[in-house]
């Protein structure tokens, strides 16, 4: 009898692994999405609007898991023209300007100097290659993300390259007034 538990036991713990062993048990968090962000290229003053956002905003693990599908798609279509113009990926580009920022910055010790941050010039050369059917297309993933979110996101055109984005907020806060007059109606 105990022997043919042990089995059932086993037989059972074997199943569970294989089962769910490729399952995370991490849940996803807004320094994932901004992680993300940075790894798919994005300047850090929009990393920071989008830091400063989330920290404003409350999202679900699974919500930071759509963000973060997103910026990968997004990372990809770089990764595409980073290989095409230069040769490199995005993370090769961002490792080669950080290497040369902490050069600059090993070579200013003892000299009461401020460290070097890394420029992300590299992003901006990257984003200059795309055409505008290939900014459009990493623009519209951001807008599809925000109508998954619940967010109304809206794109303009305002020129070959210039492209106008309404910020989430106005959205986020138009909905919260909607739910607060609602509530006390």
């Amino acid at each position: 009898m105990k022997k043919s538990f042990k089995r059932a036991v086993a037989a059972v713990s074997a199943v569970s692994v294989i089962a769910f062993g490729g399952l995370s048990a991490s849940a996803a968090t807004k320094e994932d999405v901004i992680a993300a962000a940075r790894s798919a290229g994005f300047l850090e003053v929009y990393v920071q609007q989008l830091s400063n956002f989330l920290a404003s905003n409350n999202f679900s693990s699974d919500q930071y898991d759509i963000m973060i599908g997103a910026l990968g798609n997004i990372e990809s279509y770089g990764d595409e023209i980073a290989l095409q113009y230069f040769g490199k990926t995005l993370d090769e580009m961002r490792g080669q300007a950080e290497e040369e920022a902490d050069k600059k910055n090993e070579s200013n010790k003892g000299d009461n100097k401020f460290d070097v941050p890394a420029s992300d010039s590299w992003a901006a050369q990257v984003v200059d290659k795309m055409t505008n059917d290939q900014l459009i297309k990493s623009l519209n993933e951001i807008v599809n993300t925000g109508k998954q979110l619940g967010l109304d996101i809206t794109v303009e055109q305002n020129g070959d390259k210039n492209f106008k984005i309404e910020k989430p907020e106005s959205s986020l806060c138009q909905r919260k007034k909607n739910q607060i007059k609602q509530f006390y109606s």
